[in-house]
């Protein structure tokens, strides 16, 4: 993973918000350079705003890139600086689901494996689609709802008849998240009031039946219909049935910031704490002295690791002195080797909104580390196989690949999963 500086990631992000966020971070810090020369003539605050306004008027995002301008200034005058530099998901549902699936070609084309560029997942689905030509802007349009189970609003942007051309684009770019969305769906249970699912780190996802029923009213001879939202079963495929492949996804979105936040803002004494206790307790687990004692948390956690082949960083909390038992070796072994991958960072904030995680500069570097070891994990689970198992009672395990330990080091090395 190609490492830089706080005041390179500042540059960088500099170019990022001019427009350049489809480039190679070389070819952004390139850029950022060229501009800081200009920038670095300016011996005033006003002189220095004045140098900025060509740019400001190019900019793609002319706000953004006046805070990071501004930030600059205050590096070059040695001043201190809370800005915070964000990283946005490569198209983060198809990145995630395609980790999931283990697939390399969507994994590719969402950044979590190396390509030499900065994958644009629209770009390629434009590429392949085969017998029409389309803009790209006109197929993102397409694919963020095709992504959440629409097919009326790629139809009526395609046609009918590009319509399948566009699904056969789709499944050529990343095809397992093809499978997994259109496995998903019909989980539909049409008797449900709700659907639950778990997640890695015990969260639960609750996700009740809201349907719309029509009421009519009548007053003084004349009659009205209202509609109210209750909660009640909607028979699948009727419309609101279609939800569960987005919906399924959305919650391990939720879980892999969770996680990214515990791996960024650790506490040091926890993470000091619990390395001791579980060392000692790997030594010789049959020897620990309150062996019997169990925490109620630390047990499920270890059970759900089994059940989805995945450790959540959050067991780190419930490692109790004298209430280790219950959990196997393996999980507190495992539990171990992750706080020896984040202790090795310092610790720091991160400010998350929707799919950009930010962090000051000079961390910049760690939380991406982070999220990549969060991915990798990914790879290696079988939770969304698992889910689906759960809400349909099928098994699809037959379809997830072997894990492929390449894989999961080009994983570990990815430049663009966060770009």
């Amino acid at each position: 993973m190609k490492q830089y500086t706080g005041a390179q990631w500042l540059l960088i992000n500099l170019a990022t918000h001019y427009g350049m966020d489809k480039d190679v971070f070389d070819d952004r810090l390139t850029w950022g350079r060229k501009v800081l020369t200009s920038l670095r003539k300016a011996r005033t605050y006003s002189a220095y705003t004045e140098l900025l306004k060509p740019y400001l008027n190019e900019a793609d995002v002319p706000e953004e890139f006046a805070a990071c301008a501004i930030a600059i200034w205050d590096v070059l005058q040695g001043n201190e600086s809370n800005y915070v530099v964000g990283l946005d998901a490569c198209n983060s549902g198809a990145q995630i689901m395609s980790c999931m699936g283990r697939c390399i070609t969507g994994m590719a084309n969402t950044g979590l494996l190396n390509t030499g560029v900065r994958p644009d997942l629209y770009n390629e689905i434009t590429k392949n689609i085969d017998g029409f030509e389309a803009d790209r802007s006109v197929v993102k349009t397409a694919t963020v709802p095709h992504l959440y189970g629409s097919r009326a609003e790629p139809k009526r942007i395609f046609g009918e008849g590009h319509f399948p051309k566009f699904l056969e684009a789709c499944k050529k770019t990343m095809p397992m998240v093809e499978f997994l969305k259109d496995t998903l769906i019909p989980c539909w249970d049409s008797k449900a009031l709700f659907h639950q699912i778990i997640l890695p780190d015990a969260g639960v996802a609750h996700m009740i039946v809201i349907d719309k029923v029509q009421y009519t009213g009548h007053f003084k001879g004349f009659s009205y219909n209202f509609y109210v939202e209750e909660n009640k079963p909607i028979a699948f495929p009727n419309l609101g049935s279609t939800s569960l492949g987005a919906n399924t996804i959305h919650p391990y979105d939720a879980y892999i910031l969770r996680e990214l936040e515990r791996r960024c803002d650790y506490n040091p004494k926890t993470l000091k704490y619990a390395k001791h206790v579980l060392e000692a307790y790997l030594a010789d687990p049959t020897a620990w002295t309150m062996i019997g004692e169990e925490d109620a948390k630390l047990v499920e956690l270890c059970k759900l690791s089994a059940l989805f082949n995945i450790v959540s960083f959050r067991g780190i909390e419930h490692v109790v002195r004298g209430k280790m038992g219950g959990i196997t070796v393996e999980y507190a072994a495992e539990l171990l080797s992750q706080i020896n991958e984040v202790i090795l960072h310092s610790n720091f904030k991160l400010k998350c909104i929707h799919d950009e995680f930010g962090a000051l500069p000079n961390y910049i570097n760690s939380m991406r580390k982070h999220y990549a070891h969060i991915m990798a994990n990914t790879y290696k689970s079988t939770w969304v196989f698992d889910i689906i198992k759960h809400l349909s009672g099928v098994s699809y395990h037959h379809m997830l690949p072997p894990v492929d330990p390449l894989i999961v080091e080009a994983i570990l090395d990815n430049d663009y999963a966060i770009c």
